[in-house]
């Protein structure tokens, strides 16, 4: 099922850093609503404390197809991915919210964990599968 473009802008959240055109799969969906409380633990004593209208951070996956007319291709695109997009720096997530209109956008602050290829999927000829995994809230 096709989702709506996906788009990387830097800690300014005004400079666009990468598009991602081919979102395959997103985990948690767009509609997915987060928990809105924060639940603090202590190691030392039972329980926890609830924070009513806070929300955690949590992982956003985001698996994707880069593609290609050939091999070079493909991997020129997962190059420019992998030194465009750089794990450990704090990013903001922009995604349309629909299909078709791109005019407004939906932002969280994200860190990026990985991004990992997936080589057993295709044949990396013109196409490669790729898992990009960000973990939100959390600068």
């Amino acid at each position: 099922m096709a989702t709506p473009k996906h788009y990387i802008f830097a800690a300014d959240g005004a400079t666009l850093v990468y598009t991602i055109n081919n979102v395959i799969k997103r985990d948690p969906p767009i509609s997915l609503d987060v928990p809105k409380e924060i639940a603090i633990s202590n190691l030392r004593s039972q329980g926890e404390i609830t924070i009513n209208g806070g929300i955690s951070a949590y992982d956003i996956t985001l698996e994707i197809v880069l593609t290609g007319s050939n091999y070079t291709a493909v991997m020129s695109a997962l190059n420019t991915l992998k030194t465009t997009v750089l794990t450990k720096t704090n990013y903001y997530l922009k995604y349309d919210k629909t299909l078709v209109n791109n005019a407004s956008l939906e932002s969280i602050k994200v860190r990026l964990i990985s991004i990992t290829p997936d080589t057993s999927r295709g044949n990396l000829t013109k196409l490669c599968y790729c898992t990009l995994t960000f973990r939100a809230l959390s600068w």
